[in-house]
């Protein structure tokens, strides 16, 4: 475990120097923003696709630059809905140059290419100030390989690494109901040519995060979205839904809050 734990906080070490030169954060950070996560009558068929009527009227989030909030070169949109006892993300994303050479669960995935779902119950809420945000992380790579795990995570914003403090992951938590599936518009691990991207569907079981269990309707959960374009290459993106203002996804006191509504009008 010691290992992961290490990557993970290497990674957005990381993540801090790469990005960090090449964007700044903006002077005034925006209001966390609020999703209306619609339930729906009938789960997707997780084939990819994004075909299904469960989809239709849902509203897209696009994807910013996580640091500045600027727009993205390649665009990545996102829609959630809940059903029964499982949150759904569709992902459409813009790839001119799709890379996967992960081929197991818990691959670094991140090292590469990614999408990225930071979830947390109220029952990962910090009870007072010196306790930690718990919650869990589900990404997913172009084909589909799934890096999942809970983390328990004491900093707070902005942080204060002389304080000694470590994030934890735990990666052990592989529940077997986590699910994707992906369709790619390009040739795989090709750079000779220009792709145009993959898209996604995933199931995460409502009782992933720590504490998680299926809500009710009005109640307010926390989430991030990311994704990582490029993670070595000159045209690095790191993407978020709720701009977190340094090159760090860990930051739950940035995450935006995920509200649980009842069907769309005219939906039985």
């Amino acid at each position: 475990m010691n290992w992961l734990i290490l990557t993970v906080v290497l990674t957005f070490l990381a993540s801090v120097s790469l990005a960090g030169e090449a964007e700044a954060p903006p002077p005034v950070l925006p209001e966390l923003p609020t999703y209306d996560c619609h339930q729906v009558a009938e789960p997707p068929v997780l084939d990819g696709l994004l075909d299904d009527p469960c989809w239709e009227g849902i509203p897209a989030i696009r994807l910013r630059r996580c640091i500045s909030g600027a727009g993205t070169a390649q665009v990545t949109t996102v829609r959630v809905i809940w059903h029964g006892d499982y949150l759904y993300t569709g992902w459409r994303v813009r790839e001119i140059d799709i890379q996967d050479h992960n081929q197991n669960r818990n691959d670094s995935v991140f090292g590469e290419a990614c999408v990225e779902h930071f979830l947390q119950a109220p029952a990962g809420f910090p009870a007072q100030g010196d306790s930690p945000n718990r919650y869990c992380e589900v990404d997913l790579s172009p084909t589909g390989v799934i890096w999942d795990g809970h983390i328990d995570n004491p900093h707070s914003f902005p942080p204060d690494y002389t304080k000694g403090l470590k994030l934890v992951c735990d990666p052990d938590w592989d529940p077997p109901d986590v699910k994707c599936a992906s369709q790619l518009y390009g040739t795989l691990n090709d750079a000779s040519d220009r792709d145009s991207g993959w898209t996604m569907e995933v199931q995460i079981p409502l009782a992933g995060p720590p504490g998680g269990k299926t809500p009710e309707i009005g109640e307010v959960w926390r989430m991030n979205l990311y994704r990582i374009h490029g993670w070595t290459k000159p045209d690095q993106e790191l993407q978020a839904w709720s701009v977190v203002g340094v090159g760090n996804f860990h930051v739950p006191q940035r995450f935006g809050q995920l509200h649980f509504v009842g069907p769309m009008t005219g939906e039985g």
